[in-house]
């Protein structure tokens, strides 16, 4: 009887498992590349409306437009200027007289459009404060313009200054 004395892989072996190998790990690396992007993309989105749910709590709690601003900074973990902000001012004087009753009523009110636009998204936010309520809206969109979320006109009343 003769005995065989061959050990370890032939080439062709080798080259199998070799093979196998980068069809493995080909494959490994497209799943983790389209999780990335995906996760990457889920991230982008809850910090718009992260940004989105802060101004509007922001409004909740400011009785007035100046209270409001204050609060833009704590809004976001990242300055304006990182995310293009704008902000955009305007007093109105809206006169409300009765000539026939010899009354003769002005009511100021501030508002300010404030555009915030992390990567991927533009948030639009709108505010407008009156003597005795206020107004926020604000728009969440995808850089394509695909609205990804919307508050239109949510009011609250104001307590009077005395």
């Amino acid at each position: 009887m003769i005995k065989s004395n061959k050990r370890g892989v032939t080439i062709a072996e080798a080259m199998i498992a070799m093979l196998i190998i980068l069809v493995v790990s080909a494959s490994a690396v497209t799943l983790i590349t389209a999780y990335s992007k995906q996760s990457s993309a889920m991230l982008q989105r809850n910090e718009a409306l992260t940004i989105a749910e802060n101004t509007l709590e922001s409004f909740k709690i400011s009785s007035s437009y100046g209270e409001f601003i204050k609060c833009m900074p704590m809004v976001t973990s990242l300055t304006f200027q990182e995310y293009g902000y704008s902000n955009q001012t305007a007093q109105r004087a809206v006169d409300s007289s009765d000539p026939s009753a010899g009354t003769k009523t002005v009511t100021v009110s501030e508002s300010a459009t404030i555009i915030f636009q992390p990567v991927g998204f533009t948030v639009t936010v709108r505010v407008t404060f009156e003597e005795t309520r206020a107004y926020y809206s604000v728009s969440v969109r995808r850089e394509g313009g695909e609205q990804v979320f919307d508050v239109d006109n949510y009011m609250k009343a104001l307590e009077a200054s005395s």
